[in-house]
């Protein structure tokens, strides 16, 4: 396999294997309809707050001194309806514009502060972390027009009618998470990579998450990275929040424990425009991001999650995103009305989706349309629908409405959900997301399912579904995917995702395994880092095609080629080996400076170590190439095209 001189020897690259899991669409036992319109919205007009706030906000003590258990009570009773109060009794909360709002001078921030509203620094153009250090912002109207701020609930009437015309406040909800042996390496074949200590070394990489409980514990055990840079965003310590980052950052460590790492705590959309100012100050090549993100913008690249991705793209930073775990709680499509009541029908005359909510748990509801002349309203329903448990009727401004419910029984609840148009146009379409602790018991619709900020059109923005480790090794074709792994396409039409990631692999604080795209995503995320350590030329767009080369071709599971189920493949790396370097004649924009794959093999050989390796993409190189003068031992090997399969030189 070496060549010398102008002689060349070439061997085919190895292809692996995998399986299919079909998952059964669910349907409706019966078509129901709704029996009259749905009560009144209890917000008065014009003023731009949640149902969720309005009401609650009618429930406060206004008494001047409370005891601390009445408090906590409070803060108890708040907290079942996804509100979070602090002891002074005031509420967590984001001020949202318009798109193309500009916080910094829209808002008059003194009448604000004089009515008790303590707006986040980030309205000053700074973040104030944890160790009290301050780090610099873009200006918001670039960052995404909107901000955290905490508000006295018992003045919120007052403070949503000072807002301009277009501005609202909403709650901000609890986290959609989606949900040492490391299999991850293993099953993407980025150990042979680690092993040989391209195991991050020269990178820095992130993992963006809330829950840090058990990090300490990992750290101890060696199953997290014993140094970090620690940066919290929220009001609360760093370690806590549950075990959702923990497991993230585990995962990612098994590919990548000699990077360098940073460990984002947040709580919010607002706080990703201080992550990727930070990354972007202090190096970070990797991010992994296993959150989803809703009601943000219906087409492509719109809201804060898309616009500070692609701002990390932009600056040479990949991202990774989970999919998200929603093809088995989505539904969208066009509004109908067949029997012109107001109620929209879901699949024939059938008016609900009936769900059932397991008892003691509770998640988010969110409804989005593309109509800006249609108000739409929320609602969920007893289990007759007679009568209705909760609603999101007065969001105020936009396309959407949300709202948490929790079951705080200790049975499983059968509940209904349902859409009222309340105004304007019925031409046009609309999405609904449940996340968490309900299962739908009919009309549930994969495609689209991916959640934001997967719908970024950013290079390096890539967006991960989950294929369980146990058939990853399956063969191209098959049908593996995991039946809760977000489809595409996006609303606008892209193709989702880009790949996909092995999930349901074992660490110190999930040993049952840690699932769900949360778990795709940072194992792709740290095999990238792996990968990239072997030549730390490449940028990042260089790295990002090779992997979705390499998925195509070796983990190529559904339909043949890029699909709206698999996106590329699942991401697989071919054996590492000391100095290798990539020849494509199909690579978009080609150079020959060693930052992207090589364009000619006579660059390629003169930037390749003695003993290295080059490797060939595509399936003809006319150009000639005078080899042997430097006296290098090197193999050069071909990689079959993407595209047709062949092999040549």
């Amino acid at each position: 396999m070496k060549y010398s001189g102008n002689n060349l020897f070439f061997r085919e690259i190895g292809v692996g294997i995998a399986v299919f899991m079909l998952s059964t669409p669910i349907v409706s036992a019966e078509e129901i309809q709704l029996s009259s319109p749905p009560p009144p919205s209890v917000v008065p007009a014009n003023v731009r707050v949640t149902e969720a706030l309005y009401a609650s906000s009618m429930r406060v003590s206004h008494a001047q001194s409370m005891s601390q258990d009445e408090v906590e009570q409070q803060i108890q009773a708040f907290k079942s309806k996804g509100i979070s109060m602090r002891k002074d009794r005031k509420v967590f909360v984001e001020i949202i514009g318009p798109d193309n709002g500009d916080l910094l001078t829209d808002l008059d921030i003194n009448t604000l502060r004089s009515m008790g509203v303590e707006v986040d620094r980030t309205l000053a153009g700074e973040k104030v972390l944890s160790d009290n250090s301050v780090v610099q912002l873009e200006p918001l109207s670039v960052a995404g027009h909107r901000a955290e701020a905490y508000i006295p609930l018992d003045h919120l009437e007052e403070i949503a009618r000072a807002l301009p015309k277009n501005y609202r406040i909403q709650e901000v909800l609890p986290p959609d998470y989606d949900a040492v042996e490391g299999q991850g390496p293993a099953a993407i074949n980025s150990d042979s990579y680690r092993d040989a200590g391209r195991n991050g070394t020269g990178l820095t990489v992130a993992v963006i998450d809330y829950g840090y409980s058990n990090l300490n514990a990992a750290r101890d055990n060696g199953d997290a990275p014993s140094t970090y840079t620690e940066v919290n965003y929220t009001p609360d310590t760093f370690i806590g929040g549950g075990n959702h980052g923990v497991g993230c950052v585990e995962a990612m460590y098994d590919h990548a424990p000699g990077a360098n790492w940073v460990i984002y705590k947040i709580n919010s959309v607002s706080d990703m425009n201080a992550v990727v100012t930070h990354a972007i100050a202090n190096g970070v090549d990797v991010i992994s991001h296993s959150l989803s993100r809703y009601n943000l913008g219906w087409n492509d690249n719109t809201g804060t999650a898309c616009t500070e991705a692609n701002r990390a793209s932009n600056n040479g930073i990949m991202f990774f995103t989970s999919a998200g775990n929603r093809a088995q709680s989505h539904w969208q499509g066009a509004f109908a009305d067949g029997d012109a009541d107001g109620w929209h029908q879901w699949s024939g005359a059938d008016e609900i989706i009936s769900i059932t909510v397991a008892p003691g748990q509770g998640g988010n509801y969110y409804l989005s349309w593309s109509n800006s002349g249609t108000d739409l309203d929320f609602y969920l329903y007893n289990l007759d629908a007679s009568s209705v448990i909760t609603s999101s009727t007065n969001a105020g401004v936009g396309v959407f409405e949300s709202f948490y419910y929790e079951n705080a029984t200790a049975s499983s609840q059968n509940l209904n959900i349902a859409v009222w148009r309340k105004s304007g146009s019925s031409n046009t379409q609309l999405e609904v997301f449940t996340h968490n602790a309900n299962t739908w018991n009919q009309h549930a619709i994969a495609a689209n399912s991916t959640t934001s900020p997967s719908n970024c059109t950013g290079t390096n923005v890539l967006s991960v579904g989950a294929v369980s480790r146990t058939v990853y090794g399956n063969p191209n074709g098959s049908n593996v995917i995991a039946s809760y792994s977000s489809q595409g396409p996006s609303n606008s039409g892209m193709i989702l995702p880009d790949i996909s990631g092995p999930t349901n692999t074992t660490g110190f604080t999930y040993p049952g395994g840690f699932g769900g795209t949360s778990s795709a995503t940072p194992n792709a995320a740290g095999a990238a880092a792996a990968f990239w350590s072997a030549d730390t030329n490449l940028v990042a767009s260089g790295i990002t095609w090779l992997i979705k080369e390499q998925a195509d071709l070796w983990r190529d599971w559904g339909a043949a080629g890029n699909d709206n189920i698999y996106g590329k493949g699942g991401i697989q790396l071919i054996d590492y080996r000391f100095g290798t370097r990539w020849l494509a004649d199909n690579y978009p924009g080609l150079t020959d400076d060693g930052t992207v794959p090589f364009k000619t093999l006579q660059a390629a050989h003169n930037n390749a170590p003695n003993n290295g390796r080059v490797l060939v993409f595509g399936d003809s190189y006319p150009a000639t190439a005078t080899l042997g003068t430097t006296g290098k031992a090197m193999a050069v090997e071909m990689v079959p095209d993407s595209s047709t399969g062949r092999f040549g030189y």
